[in-house]
């Protein structure tokens, strides 16, 4: 069985965070992770507002709230991968050690 002590220690890049909080995992974020976040949040709106007739308005609020909540889980996972060095992590690299 493999532990999550054997993922890290297998990390293909530089561990900053074994264990990122969200604070550090939030406060690392990029600019590209928050276009994440407008992007999704925008499709999932704009997605609702086209298949929600005849309430477009409420359908569309719905769709943007579902889509704001995944696409913040999505840059958190982002991040703390980041952290954790199991992706590319240059910029946090420079930024913590």
């Amino acid at each position: 069985m493999v532990s999550a002590r054997d993922i890290l220690d297998s990390a293909p890049y530089p561990t900053i965070f074994p264990s990122p909080t969200l604070n550090q995992c939030m406060s690392s974020a990029r600019m590209s992770d928050y276009s994440l976040i407008g992007g999704v949040t925008f499709g999932s709106w704009a997605f609702g507002y086209v298949t929600g007739a005849p309430l477009r308005a409420p359908t569309a609020a719905t769709a943007a709230t579902i889509g704001a909540s995944a696409a913040v889980l999505m840059v958190y996972q982002n991040t703390s991968q980041r952290l954790m060095g199991l992706r590319d992590n240059d910029k946090e690299v420079r930024k913590y050690m």
